[in-house]
């Protein structure tokens, strides 16, 4: 898959080759070592299951949900063949939490101070939807 990191499409590759991992069912567990917010949870839920073909079970906090250190964000029960290589993806979703996170940290420390989030004229357009929900949820 073009949009994996290649060590994922080498355990695809791997998998292909060893009937026994192609049909292996496997649980993945996505969580952060901090607390914070979580975002791109609803779009990695989407991605997830439009790009599978076989029987996946997507569990995941909701976006705008509070996380806590080691508490999963998203759970994905599926054929591992399948998932593999969606991880680079969801991960970059859900790697909006931290921006979250982190504005709702510069709300704060405004202490009443109104922020606006002006977004960055050289973000790709393709982003702009996911900083801007961020910057909303942060506050």
């Amino acid at each position: 898959m073009k949009i994996a990191d290649e060590y994922f499409n080498n355990c695809r590759k791997i998998a292909v080759r060893n009937p026994e991992l192609m049909g292996k069912k496997v649980r993945y567990k996505a969580f952060a070592r901090e607390n914070g917010i979580t975002v791109g949870s609803n779009k990695s839920v989407n991605f997830i299951k439009e790009n599978t073909y076989g029987p996946v079970k997507v569990m995941g906090l909701k976006d705008g949900d509070i996380f806590y250190p080691g508490e999963p964000v998203l759970i994905i029960e599926g054929n591992f063949y399948e998932l593999v290589v969606l991880e680079t993806t969801y991960l970059g979703f859900l790697s909006y939490s931290g921006a979250v996170t982190e504005m709702a940290e510069i709300v704060r420390s405004a202490n009443g101070t109104p922020v606006i989030d002006m977004s960055a004229r050289h973000f790709p357009w393709q982003i702009i939807e996911e900083t801007a929900l961020a910057a909303y949820l942060g506050g």
